[in-house]
């Protein structure tokens, strides 16, 4: 989705999703990965936001503009079966 989507619609998109990435070059909020937790969902971000991630514990930091280790990141989320681990942490750290 490129496009604008107000608070009462985000709850589908995060409920669809199995984990968020957010692959920015350079980012200055963090608003996008607690919402995220919020919802109880893994997180990978790129080094632009690589302090609100605990990298292999709820989600992964990879670098910024290399396309190649973010889809290998994505492939050992789900191959390695991570989602109820990185959930788990995810849960422990919003409370």
């Amino acid at each position: 989705m490129d496009d604008y989507i107000s608070n009462h619609e985000e709850e589908k998109y995060y409920a669809a999703s199995d984990l968020v990435v957010l692959p920015y070059e350079s980012a200055t909020q963090r608003g996008i990965v607690q919402i995220a937790y919020g919802f109880e969902k893994p997180v990978i971000v790129t080094n632009g936001l690589p302090d609100v991630v605990e990298d292999g514990k709820t989600g992964y930091v990879v670098e910024s503009r290399n396309g190649k280790a973010l889809a290998e990141v994505i492939f050992k989320y789900f191959t390695q079966h991570k989602q109820e681990e990185f959930t788990e942490n995810v849960k422990k750290e919003a409370y």
